[in-house]
């Protein structure tokens, strides 16, 4: 979704026309109040949408807070089968059901 918006940001700039792509780590919503999903610190909507229109215009990416950021730098490394595992456990370990569940992931 990145490269997505890196792309049609830079062939829409001459017409004005800005893209962004907001990568916020976890937000506090009703859906994951209803999906059962036990959040940390999470940002709220609100302060990720005002990032969001802060950033329009200035950049194509944008994570809002420090968790976002460092989990993005952390992973950007990483071959996307290792970045498919970590995010698992991450996902895992919001939903307890899930992870009593699912004890991990395969090893090949």
């Amino acid at each position: 979704m990145h490269g997505f918006a890196e792309g049609i940001a830079a062939e829409l700039r001459p017409l004005g026309v800005s893209a962004l792509s907001v990568a916020p780590a976890q937000v506090g919503t009703g859906f994951t109040a209803q999906a059962g999903m036990q959040m940390g610190k999470s940002a709220t909507p609100d302060a990720v949408a005002r990032a969001a229109l802060a950033a329009l215009g200035r950049r194509t990416t944008m994570r809002p807070e420090f968790l976002a950021k460092a989990l993005g730098w952390s992973l950007a490394m990483l071959p996307r089968w290792s970045r498919v595992r970590v995010m698992g456990v991450i996902m895992r370990g919001m939903m307890p059901e899930a992870a009593a569940a699912c004890p991990g992931p395969p090893t090949d």
